[in-house]
């Protein structure tokens, strides 16, 4: 009855039954343990291995431990009594060693009852459906589809995936046109079929690279999630492969069919002209490349990509050691118990800390948007769905850990003052966040423009023979800009002279011979000749374009224009006011209701290139109709600007293409002060940054909790 006491005087004895074997991953050996009983692997250090192999049920734990010491090197002693202690708990709780029942010890024995704990609470969310046994049936077609992971293959894999990306590339136009019809209604039941046969085939070949190899399939099925089906298959056995480029084969098998499938269907789609085979070779595409990289390829969830991971890496139990590092910072810096951490003699524990966190935050994203996918697609059953999934997955766990920070075990008693003070600390933290104003802002680019930017057309057809001032030029009113010709008006009104001129002879005579009916005829005729020669003589002073307005010449290649015919109403260049400039903003939609608000406010203007901000401006109009037009070439990304564009039109057929905003933004206009305006030029990039007056942080942070949930709901009902 010692062993009640000590823990160190049980006698613990590996199950005859476990199979033993020795791997290398990056030259570092480690002890494969398999469990045929359970159909489970389990990976064990040199370190650990040195202690299990001397339980042999007749020592005590503490002669097993000082017999292991020669093999691993000079240790201290007593942290090797305590992880043997934990790794003998680990072992008892997994059901890989029995214990004498004449010694036993209440850690032992709540690992016993641990094994024995009733499963957790049902999720309807996540089922898992075991089927039947299919290594007979893989076994059997192994021998009819081996050609197809056959190194050959591989190479026609290679070459059929490159083609097919030039197919779609190609046309992508199109492709990405089509697309925008996946998620119609009368398209779902397409999609679920092609899922399903996509998900079975992905299977099935996970299987037959593991049969390949000398590994055994014992089971299959499929697991629901929100009620999609997806099939599995148990190939664990390929943990017993040697060779780690046998088990990266087994977990990339279903992605390397998945992609190959999705290859074939976009060199079909590429050259096939029927609708229904269309959409549904795109269907195929879709679901067997992107669903498949974003899901089976994400190394975050224990799926292909992860077991992919580990092996490239050399790290085995990623996840787990990522989870142990997790569960020890909450026990050390939380519940101040006096545990190690347990990446201390782990290579590479920086790498392992990232993916503990980084896992964790997609964890919880991925269940968030599951329940807000749940609630949404199944309306008031959704919502009872998404409550009970909630409770499952972190209402009953919450439950249980206060319950074990009140009342603790028979080993471990955590600090209640120490979990009190770091919750009333973190509460302290978020009451501040939502009382503390946010410091930033909202930002939004513009240009710099000229208010109002007067453009002179020519107004008399003829062509150019003088242009007497050059871009930047400045400029007063009554100034001569550029002077036309035009022969054939010019000849027009010396034409009229002389008709007019006859007309007044002619006149005289009319008037001595006393012929008063023709003289009134002739001196109608003369007044229309001398109104036509009044409009010709205006047009002729409009071929000199004048300068009506004080300012800068705005124009490109003025002096090319020298020679050239331009009709009447075409652009010939334009003078602004240096002293009246605006900055048109370009507004992102999600930012356009803040700005709304900040009507009458000055931001804090930057231009692009200047050290001192620019003050003063005032936000004095937001338009409300959002458009996908520029307010000025200089926005867009090819010309330097900070906005994505894409063309408008055909330019290939048209020559040139009008640029747009990939998404709809709001225009606004900053009126800028006359003494600040003369030291600015006109096109200068410039960005607006609005301070969120009485908004705090928590709000912000909030705002941007509720624009995520609604993306999600707005996908989730497609």
């Amino acid at each position: 009855m010692l062993a009640q006491g000590d823990p160190l005087l049980v006698r613990a004895c590996l199950r005859t039954d476990v199979k033993c074997s020795l791997h290398h991953a990056n030259g570092e050996p480690y002890y494969l343990l398999e469990d045929p009983l359970n159909g489970k692997f389990y990976r064990l250090g040199l370190r650990e291995w040195c202690l299990v192999r001397e339980l042999d049920g007749k020592r005590v734990l503490r002669d097993c431990v000082q017999r292991s010491q020669p093999h691993v090197g000079p240790q201290d002693s007593e942290v090797i009594e305590r992880d043997a202690v934990a790794l003998v708990r680990w072992l008892v709780q997994v059901q890989l060693v029995t214990l004498d029942n004449r010694a036993t010890h209440p850690i032992y024995e709540s690992a016993s009852a641990t094994r024995q704990a009733p499963k957790p609470l049902f999720n309807p969310l996540f089922l898992k459906i075991p089927l039947f046994n299919p290594d007979r049936m893989l076994k059997r077609c192994l021998p009819y589809l081996c050609w197809s992971i056959s190194p050959i293959a591989f190479v026609v894999w290679i070459a059929v995936c490159l083609y097919a990306c030039f197919e779609i590339l190609g046309q992508w136009d199109r492709f990405v046109s089509s697309a925008t019809t996946i998620l119609a209604p009368h398209n779902w039941l397409w999609l679920f079929v092609v899922w399903c046969v996509l998900k079975a085939v992905h299977e099935l070949y996970h299987g037959l690279i593991c049969k390949k190899y000398g590994g055994e399939v014992p089971r299959c099925g499929i697991i629901m999630i929100l009620f999609s089906p997806i099939a599995f298959v148990d190939v664990t056995s390929s943990w017993r492969f040697r060779s780690k480029w046998h088990r990266i084969y087994t977990a990339a098998g279903g992605m390397y069919i998945e992609l190959f499938v999705a290859s074939v269907a976009a060199i079909v789609w590429a050259r096939t002209g029927h609708p229904l085979l269309a959409q549904t070779c795109q269907n195929i595409v879709l679901m067997a490349s992107l669903s498949t990289l974003f899901c089976n390829a994400n190394f975050l969830m224990r799926f292909d990509g992860y077991y992919i991971l580990t092996d490239l890496l050399g790290i085995q139990n990623l996840y787990t050691k990522g989870q142990q590092y997790l569960r020890y910072l909450n026990r050390r810096y939380l519940l101040a118990l006096p545990v190690q951490s347990p990446l201390q003699r782990q290579a590479r524990p920086g790498l392992m800390r990232c993916y503990a966190f980084a896992a964790l935050i997609w964890r919880w994203c991925f269940y968030v948007g599951i329940l807000v996918a749940a609630s949404v697609m199944f309306r008031g059953a959704g919502l009872a769905l998404a409550v009970l999934a909630a409770v499952t997955w972190w209402g009953l766990p919450a439950l249980k850990y206060l319950r074990y920070v009140l009342f603790g075990n028979e080993d471990e008693s955590p600090s209640i003052f120490r979990f009190g003070t770091v919750v009333a600390v973190s509460l302290l933290i978020v009451i501040l966040i939502f009382q503390l104003p946010w410091p930033g802002g909202v930002t939004a680019v513009g240009v710099v423009q000229y208010d109002p930017l007067t453009v002179y057309r020519v107004k008399s057809s003829g062509f150019v023979e003088e242009v007497h001032v050059q871009s930047g030029d400045l400029v007063h009113p009554g100034q001569v800009l550029a002077t036309l010709r035009n022969l054939e008006t010019e000849l027009e009104l010396a034409e009229i002279d002389l008709e007019i001129e006859e007309s007044k002879v002619k006149s005289r005579i009319l008037h001595q011979d006393y012929d008063v009916v023709a003289f009134q005829v002739e001196t109608k005729k003369r007044e229309s000749l001398q109104r036509q020669r009044k409009e010709l003589q205006q047009q002729v002073d409009d071929l000199a374009v004048v300068a009506t307005v004080r300012g800068r010449v705005i124009g490109r290649n003025l002096q090319s224009l020298v020679g050239q015919f331009l009709k009447s109403g075409a652009v010939l260049m334009s003078i602004g006011d240096e002293s009246r400039k605006q900055i048109h903003l370009s507004i992102a939609q999600k930012d356009v209701g803040f700005f709304e608000e900040q009507i009458d406010k000055r931001p804090l203007v930057r231009i692009k290139g200047r050290s001192q901000p620019l003050r003063h401006a005032v936000l004095v109009r937001v338009d409300p109709r959002a458009s996908r037009s520029l307010a000025s070439p200089a926005l867009a990304a090819p010309h330097g600007g900070p906005l994505a564009v894409a063309v408008d039109g055909n330019p290939k057929e048209s020559g040139s293409g009008e640029l747009e905003t990939l998404q709809p933004r709001f225009s606004g206009v900053l009126l800028v002060p006359p003494e600040r305006a003369q030291c600015l030029n006109a096109g200068e990039l410039a960005h607006a940054r609005m301070l969120a007056e009485g908004d705090t942080i928590g709000q912000r942070l909030l705002g941007v909790f509720r624009r995520w949930l609604s993306r999600q709901t707005q996908l989730s009902t497609g």
